[in-house]
């Protein structure tokens, strides 16, 4: 194999021979296989003496052609699809697909597209058609025929619609950008050659949705300093520059004196939120076409971001009161004093295993603990604690039998307790090295079980919380 990879002129014999031979109607196996590769991927099977035939079989099913045509009947006028997705787009409808007059409004320092949202209600008689429905009303922003395409936002000839801000707010708060655009781990690049695909950005819209942990005023207080070294006139490559530039400086400097209350830790993490976020305004900014805003003084800016960040920040509160307000609804629950749900329970329960205090378990759970220096509180908190926490444990013999049985078998199995320690110990390690982000792929991966399906979550959670106990020697059980 090693003398094909460097020897070009017999790899190209090899192939010149299979291109004879196909023409002539031999290697019928063969030419299915190779019929499915990209160009890229061919050349490294012949390269390869077809040692990687294995690596692509099977991935192409017999009844390719139908379920292509399936997709393109499915996916070609979705809007959704679309917009979100314009290079996949491409790839399905090939010549057939018109990006720029199909692709919704583009952000172009994003690089990515966004629907606008201005529904319209529509009625609908179908008396006159071969239907069962006779009338129906529905709402549409874009009603079939009609192209989902926008110009670039041009302030100067016309203002922004109210249906394009409202898709982009949004776009903001809904899109997932994590595989595709900040750890992009598409492994078969070969299969992509000479394809557009997206790629990794610098700079991405959802990293507005880091103004939930900004402080509006402390924000512009630090942008001030950092946004003097942003050059002028601003362009999204000078932008991507001046991020990497303050999120790379380690040393001591003005910026950092903004945040002398805090310790090293957390002084990094607030200037890696502030200037993320700082850099996605600036982004949009200059999409939206803002007026003068390329060339717009230090101060201003700062300002002009800390109104978005609370723009957004506001958004976000009134989603969770009107989310709150949904759960009552569709909790149906009856006025009055209500009994206490099972997850509520059950949740307590898990608390209690990893070692929470039991006076914040119990004010979670609304009970006041008695306090001897104000003579106010619950006297018995203890015991409705405890009480609380036995449920959990009978909820949890009913809902995750899985759980429950390494519960019950520990004390029997050092098996069980060898694990229990090494995830607890992944655990910990990855909440520190990762604080905020659930470290169940990384436990999961420790004590190899499948942390992508319901009964692997079940047992993962009940390993960490069993190496708790067994660390700190607390029992599982109140």
């Amino acid at each position: 194999m090693e003398r094909l990879w460097e020897d070009e002129e017999l790899s190209a014999k090899m192939r010149e021979r299979f291109e004879r031979g196909k023409t002539a109607g031999k290697f019928p196996a063969l030419s299915d296989l190779l019929s499915n590769l990209s160009a890229k991927e061919k050349e490294i099977f012949f390269k390869t003496g077809g040692m990687q035939a294995m690596r692509f079989r099977g991935i192409v099913p017999e009844d390719v052609g139908v379920r292509f045509r399936q997709l393109r009947g499915l996916l070609m006028n979705e809007p959704e699809f679309i917009v979100r997705y314009p290079e996949a787009h491409g790839i399905l409808l090939a010549h057939e697909a018109q990006r720029t007059e199909l692709g919704g409004f583009p952000l172009p320092s994003f690089g990515v597209h966004v629907l606008g949202q201005d529904p319209y209600p529509y009625y609908a008689d179908y008396e006159d058609f071969a239907t069962e429905r006779e009338r129906d009303a529905y709402s549409t922003t874009y009603v079939p025929g009609l192209k989902v395409g926008h110009p670039s936002a041009d302030q100067s000839f016309w203002p922004l619609e109210a249906g394009l801000l409202r898709g982009t707010l949004l776009t903001i708060l809904s899109r997932e950008e994590y595989r595709e655009r900040i750890k992009n781990h598409r492994r078969d690049l070969g299969l992509f050659e000479d394809v557009e695909v997206p790629e990794e950005w610098a700079v991405r819209i959802t990293d507005l949705r880091l103004a939930k942990v900004l402080v509006p005023e402390e924000t512009r207080r630090f942008l001030l300093p950092a946004l003097r070294l942003l050059q002028r006139p601003m362009t999204a490559e000078r932008v991507v520059e001046w991020k990497h530039q303050i999120m790379g400086n380690r040393g001591e400097d003005e910026l950092d004196h903004c945040w002398e209350e805090f310790g090293d830790q957390l002084r990094r993490r607030f200037r890696a939120f502030t200037v993320s976020f700082a850099a996605a305004a600036l982004f949009l900014f200059m999409d939206l076409d803002m007026p003068d805003v390329r060339d717009e003084k230090p101060y201003r800016l700062a300002e002009q971001i800390s109104e978005l960040a609370k723009i957004i920040k506001s958004l976000m509160r009134d989603l969770d009161d009107r989310t709150q307000e949904l759960e009552k609804l569709v909790g149906n629950r009856s006025a009055g004093r209500q009994s206490r749900r099972e997850n509520q329970a059950y949740r307590a329960l898990c608390y209690w295993r990893y070692g929470h205090n039991p006076e914040a378990i119990a004010r979670w759970l609304g009970i006041t603990p008695y306090s001897s220096k104000t003579g106010k509180g619950t006297r018995n908190w203890k015991t409705k604690l405890k009480g609380i926490l036995t449920r959990g444990e009978e909820i949890e013999n009913k809902r995750y039998p899985r759980a429950a049985a390494i519960f019950a078998n520990y004390k029997d199995s050092p098996h069980i307790r060898r694990k229990a320690h090494r995830a607890y110990r992944a655990h910990l390690v990855m909440t520190k090295r990762f604080p905020g982000l659930p470290p169940i792929y990384e436990v999961g991966r420790k004590i190899r079980v499948n942390y992508q399906k319901w009964r692997g979550l079940e047992v993962i959670q009940a390993y960490i919380q069993l190496g708790s106990c067994l660390v700190r020697g607390k029992p599982t059980s109140p």
